[in-house]
C-alpha cells in the first residue's frame, strides 16, 4: 500500500486489515505504509519525527508558561552520527542521533516548525 487513503475511517479500516494480515504471516518482521496525510495518520511512534514534534510542542508550551525560567535551548540542533562510543549508542539506525531540529545536511525536520513556532518572533 502506497499513499492510500489512510486519512479517512474507511482507509484506516483497510490498513488495519491489511497490517493484520501480513502480521499473522510473520509476526518478526517490522510493518510500515507510506502516506501523505503526516498530519492525520497514528504514525507518532518512538523515533519518528512526530513524535519528535510532539515531546518538543510539549516541553515548549510548558517551559514557556514558567515566568521563573529564563531561557532554554533544544537538545540538539542537528541529527549527526554516533561512533564515539561502544553499546546501545551503536544499535541506532545509522548509527546516527535523530534528535535534531534539522538533519545532517541541515534541512528542516518536523520539530524545526514546532521551535519556529515559538520563537520566530522573540
Amino acid at each position: 500500500m502506497n499513499e492510500c487513503a489512510s486519512d479517512t475511517v474507511e482507509g484506516r479500516v483497510h490498513y488495519e486489515r491489511q497490517l493484520e494480515r501480513i502480521r499473522s504471516m510473520d509476526r518478526t518482521r517490522p510493518l510500515t505504509f507510506a502516506s501523505q496525510h503526516r498530519d492525520h495518520c497514528p504514525a507518532k511512534v518512538k523515533g519518528s519525527e512526530e513524535r519528535q514534534a510532539d515531546i518538543i510542542e510539549q516541553n515548549l508550551a510548558s517551559y514557556t508558561s514558567r515566568a521563573y525560567l529564563s531561557g532554554m535551548f533544544i537538545w540538539q540542533f542537528c541529527d549527526c552520527r554516533v561512533v564515539e562510543a561502544l553499546g546501545w549508542l551503536m544499535t541506532r539506525s545509522g548509527t546516527k542521533n535523530s534528535k535534531g531540529i534539522v538533519d545532517e545536511y541541515r534541512r528542516p525536520k518536523l520539530a524545526y516548525s514546532v521551535v519556529q513556532k515559538y520563537y520566530k518572533n522573540k
